[in-house]
């Protein structure tokens, strides 16, 4: 017999599915739950577990892979809603994987669903990263806060809770929540790069040369940059235009720094690459570094690629663009 809330009549299913949830690596998690589901094909639950594991993976491959991996996890997120149509958990996952695909206004409504039947912690979290990440940076705080009300919210939406601050350039919080997390100086240096305070991004460097694990700017060598400014925008032009040289967040990484060198065009360029294949570093467009890259004609070129115009003209603007007469708009 099925047991409350298991939502498997197989007990070795369930018991499989907890233990899958809590192995920390990706690649072992999603064999765990494959496992899961060779026992109970039907089991929603999991399936949805294992699509979002699978889209989650992401931000581990550089952006022209992106496509490839929500092909393979939707189809586990769809089946779950097929045969949970009335569960919130699996109306949230889809929704979070959904708007990767940059159909913005039926993520949405996936996450209204879902918040209409439980406004938990982890629904509220990832509706607050999709708000941060379309550039509503103050709707994104007020979910943010409510799913900490509601649950004391996991580290890795905290982590992603900080772009939404940082955009609004409310440096204090950003470092405060900063210092909850594992990687400190790696925020350290984007809140200092977005200040423009030389001083503290070299400082900033030196911790993070001197740690362990590698940054996510490993293919740039961050000291030489700081070093002579004049000859750092021609060193990332290099880096951009060297194949060989790639790394997950590649075209973030130059983009940010090539704002902070005064080339917007170039930044523009750069950032694009990643923008039209993956939502998961979407935050980093509305920074204070990236203003003058918002007011460039083509960086409306790039939100309407994207459709953003579109759902803010549905759900509300981002707090770094207005609506104009005629359907226009502008970004600051």
């Amino acid at each position: 017999n099925s047991f409350r809330g298991a939502g498997t009549d197989s007990f070795e299913a369930y018991e499989a599915f907890l233990r899958a949830r809590k192995i920390p690596s990706r690649g072992d998690r999603i064999r765990a739950l494959q496992d899961v589901i060779q026992i109970d094909p039907d089991y929603a639950a999991a399936l949805a577990q294992l699509g979002i594991t699978i889209a989650s993976t992401m931000w581990f491959h550089p952006p022209e892979e992106a496509r490839g991996i929500l092909d393979r996890a939707l189809p586990y997120l769809f089946r779950a809603i097929e045969l949970r149509p009335d569960s919130a958990y699996a109306h949230s996952l889809l929704a979070t994987v959904n708007y990767a695909t940059l159909d913005w206004i039926q993520s949405d409504q996936y996450y209204a669903y879902a918040l209409g039947i439980a406004r938990d912690g982890g629904t509220l979290g990832h509706y607050g990263n999709m708000l941060m990440r379309s550039g509503r940076s103050m709707a994104a705080i007020r979910a943010y806060d409510e799913a900490g009300e509601a649950d004391r919210y996991a580290t890795g939406v905290r982590s992603l809770a900080l772009n939404a601050y940082l955009s609004l350039e409310r440096y204090a919080e950003t470092e405060e929540m900063a210092s909850q997390l594992s990687n400190p100086a790696r925020i350290a240096y984007l809140v200092a790069l977005n200040k423009g305070d030389s001083a503290a991004i070299k400082e900033a460097i030196n911790v993070l040369q001197g740690d362990s694990d590698p940054t996510p700017e490993n293919g740039i060598p961050l000291a030489r940059l700081f070093e002579s400014p004049d000859q750092a925008l021609d060193l990332l032009k290099s880096i951009y235009a060297d194949s060989k040289n790639v790394w997950p967040a590649k075209y973030h990484d130059i983009a940010l720094l090539a704002a902070y060198y005064d080339d917007p065009e170039f930044s523009l360029e750069v950032i694009s690459n990643e923008m039209r294949l993956t939502t998961i570093r979407f935050g980093a467009l509305w920074y204070p570094v990236m203003s003058e890259v918002r007011k460039l004609p083509a960086f409306k070129t790039l939100m309407l690629e994207v459709n953003l115009p579109e759902y803010w003209r549905a759900y509300g603007w981002s707090d770094h663009c207005r609506p104009l007469a005629d359907e226009d708009f502008e970004c600051f």
